[in-house]
């Protein structure tokens, strides 16, 4: 568990990226295939549901979450700690890691990975929704279940800012 120093509240806007990833979802023409770890198709409506019941968990400064920030790596680690647990919430940890990647033709791909873990008191214990650029679902794990989002294309760059996030969370944690 990462807690670090206590701040002055700041919203982990958890519901803002469930909605972003949903609405990003509704506009994909396509549709979206996704797959769980055991390589079973996923129906989009359950990944929504999920999002939906992330979503629902508003935090605020008036429902007794207190922040705190670490700061491990140049990255800095949110964590939202209730001190209460009526609604069901332990705690929900934020990072979010950006990066600037050279492209072959020139420029720059700027890149922000998210990832959101909350951890409740009751089943599902631990879900972690990871996003790219705000909006972008790259994943979401639910307890020991992990689900993905099956894509022709992805963002140039993004396994690399991938890599970097997990191993300065693996040093950090």
């Amino acid at each position: 568990m990462i807690l670090g120093k206590p701040i002055t509240f700041e919203s982990p806007q958890l519901d803002i990226a469930c909605s972003k990833v949903i609405q990003t979802f509704n506009d994909d023409f396509h549709g979206s295939v996704f797959r769980s770890r055991s390589g079973v198709k996923v129906n989009q409506d359950t990944i929504v549901s999920i999002l939906n019941k992330l979503a629902k968990h508003q935090i605020n400064e008036n429902n007794n979450f207190q922040t705190f920030v670490k700061t491990c790596n140049d990255v800095q680690f949110f964590t939202w700690k209730s001190k209460s647990h009526k609604n069901g919430i332990a705690r929900i940890e934020k990072v979010t890691y950006k990066a600037d990647i050279p492209l072959e033709e020139g420029g720059i791909n700027r890149l922000k990975v998210t990832d959101f873990d909350v951890y409740s008191i009751n089943k599902p214990i631990h879900i972690r929704l990871r996003l790219v650029n705000d909006s972008e679902f790259l994943g979401l794990i639910v307890d020991d279940e992990k689900y993905y989002k099956l894509s022709e294309s992805i963002l140039v760059g993004v396994e690399k800012v991938i890599a970097g996030l997990d191993a300065i969370e693996d040093d950090c944690r």
